[in-house]
């Protein structure tokens, strides 16, 4: 039964991140397809954050009513219906809704307890991880349309760049966790910080990329997958810790609120600012957003230390 429950949660986890991660993929034919401008279509990734960020804390309490299975076997034909949706749909205000839809339906995929607690150290950490957040968010979004509007490479070759990310997220998630465990010794806070310096660089090495540049185009979407989506695993092991047995779910919880809110912000203004500047413009507030970012994960670091230290 263990495993099977754990089958079932991998499985709806899978299905929903596929969606999730990989509409950045579909960015540059959303452009074409609805005439956005990029506010628009940072909007349409604003939609699927704001969705969930209210509905992350909900979905514990109605797990902990009515369990895991019920609540994955409802959210997973609503992630479903959600999606038949906004395949069929031909305008832009239709598209945003039915992705608003999908975020709530998202929420349920990963729940976690009611009862908020915080701490100085919660604060700090979900505060690094929202600009991590950030990072994810506007790649998923800007990444693509960025290769082809800067590099001038097809939509097809975006596409593949994109998905090199993604496949070089899903190994730093793996490596991330492995060196929060070995290298850094059950410290969590610092490969968050180290992960918002890759973030810095990469986001700045775009903001500069020269057209035609392809090979570069892969190597920093490459790092930036490794960095700005491969926090989540450690994020989540953190506040397990910080909560304890008791608190864990309560924690992850409020700090996934604050981080889906980020999440839900970040792709509009950055469009925005790229609509009113240029999409390099924007990139550089990325970066400097994510050398800012590193300062509260290593605060957290520093609580954990003195935390941890015998008194007397």
């Amino acid at each position: 039964m263990r495993w099977r429950m754990l089958a079932l949660m991998t499985g709806s986890q899978v299905g929903g991140a596929i969606v999730q991660q990989g509409l950045g993929s579909l960015a540059p034919v959303l452009l074409v397809t609805f005439a956005l401008s990029k506010t628009q279509l940072g909007t349409v990734f604003t939609a699927l954050a704001i969705g969930s960020a209210p509905f992350t804390t909900l979905a514990g309490v109605i797990v902990d009513r009515y369990g895991e299975r019920v609540v994955t076997l409802w959210g997973g034909v609503l992630l479903g219906a959600t999606l038949l949706a906004a395949s069929a749909v031909a305008s832009y205000p239709w598209l945003v809704a039915c992705i608003f839809l999908f975020g709530i339906s998202y929420a349920a995929q990963t729940p976690a307890g009611g009862r908020a607690v915080r701490s100085p150290r919660t604060m700090l950490f979900t505060l690094a991880c929202m600009v991590l957040v950030s990072g994810q968010t506007i790649m998923n979004a800007f990444f693509a349309i960025t290769a082809v509007a800067d590099v001038h490479v097809s939509a097809t070759l975006a596409a593949a760049a994109f998905t090199f990310a993604q496949m070089c997220a899903v190994a730093g998630r793996v490596v991330w966790g492995k060196l929060s465990d070995t290298l850094f010794r059950g410290d969590r806070a610092l490969p968050i910080a180290a992960i918002g310096a890759i973030l810095a660089a990469c986001a700045w090495t775009i903001a500069h990329i020269a057209p035609g540049a392809v090979p570069e185009l892969f190597i920093v979407g490459g790092l930036l997958g490794f960095s700005a989506s491969s926090w989540n695993g450690v994020m989540a092991t953190a506040m397990a810790e910080i909560g304890g047995p008791e608190y864990a779910g309560s924690v992850l919880g409020v700090a996934l609120t604050f981080i889906f809110a980020a999440a839900g912000a970040a792709p509009l203004l950055f469009g925005s600012l790229a609509d009113a500047r240029t999409l390099g413009t924007a990139w550089t507030a990325l970066a400097i957003a994510a050398a800012i970012g590193i300062l509260p994960a290593l605060g957290a670091a520093y609580l954990a230390r003195r935390d941890a230290a015998p008194v007397g």
